[in-house]
């Protein structure tokens, strides 16, 4: 009988598995998009004059600022579900 990892290898192993999935799910929702399926995926989107909406808190700081206008020089208020998460100076 094989000796099992020890404790920290095996949430390791797992920690791996669990980021592994999350990429799989990513591609699989992009290539779905392509392919003309409704992924029900929310964006941050530009949603005022220096105002931004995020599907989640964890959205990527890249994502929040891509959906930001280059000529917007001033800072921008992120929001999740009507509540401020932050405020971020935009491209300047």
């Amino acid at each position: 009988m094989p000796k099992s990892a020890p404790l920290e290898d095996q949430h390791d192993m797992i920690v791996e598995i669990r980021d592994r999935t999350k990429r799989l799910e990513t591609r699989m929702t992009k290539w779905l998009g392509t392919q003309g399926f409704d992924t029900r995926v929310r964006r941050a989107a530009l949603v005022g004059p220096g105002e931004v909406d995020v599907p989640s808190p964890a959205c990527s700081l890249k994502e929040i600022l891509d959906c930001i206008p280059q000529s917007w020089a001033g800072p921008v208020v992120v929001s999740f579900e009507g509540r401020v998460l932050c405020r971020v100076q935009s491209h300047s």
